[in-house]
């Protein structure tokens, strides 16, 4: 971590050192752990390992569909057979969650996984998954994506206690 770049909001940042990315957010990991957590799930990710303790997170395998080519026949039988056609390529992300070298901050770091579908033999009569390299463009969005959920959640924070300490001010309107 010798050359480090940062970018960030109040109480979370963005940590650079060469290619290898990570954030830097305010609160210990059980604290962390639940927006973390959540940002998956709102993304549209299942959750196929979860394990607070250690501070892993890892999602299950996620197709984007938006990536299909929607002419007017995928377009009129996707809204009768949704499913009907697929991508050949998956996703997963692994979140590692760590105490931060600063006191009282946590440092989350997200690596992908990719893996895509190729004819097994000359016959083309079967398929099978065979990994890819990271997408390390991806994970640098995720990370992106991740600490503008924190810069919402501290807006949402500090607005709820400017709105408390409003209304125990003495004199305060009702």
């Amino acid at each position: 971590r010798d050359q480090q770049d940062a970018v960030g909001l109040e109480g979370a940042r963005l940590e650079r050192a060469g290619d290898q990315r990570w954030l830097v957010v305010k609160g210990e990991p059980a604290a962390v752990w639940p927006l973390v957590r959540d940002f998956w799930v709102e993304n549209g990710f299942g959750l196929a390992r979860e394990e607070p303790n250690t501070g892993i997170l890892e999602t299950e395998w996620y197709e984007d569909k938006s990536k299909i080519p929607q002419d007017i026949v995928r377009r009129t039988v996707g809204r009768v057979v949704p499913n009907l056609w697929s991508t050949p390529r998956r996703d997963k992300y692994r979140t590692r969650l760590e105490k931060g070298a600063e006191s009282g901050t946590t440092e989350i770091f997200v690596s992908n996984r990719q893996v895509e579908e190729v004819w097994a033999d000359a016959n083309q009569d079967r398929t099978i998954w065979q990994s890819r390299p990271a997408d390390r463009e991806m994970e640098a969005e995720m990370l992106q994506r991740l600490l503008v959920r924190f810069g919402i959640a501290q807006a949402q924070l500090a607005s709820a206690k400017a709105a408390t300490a409003t209304a125990a001010r003495p004199g305060a309107a009702s």
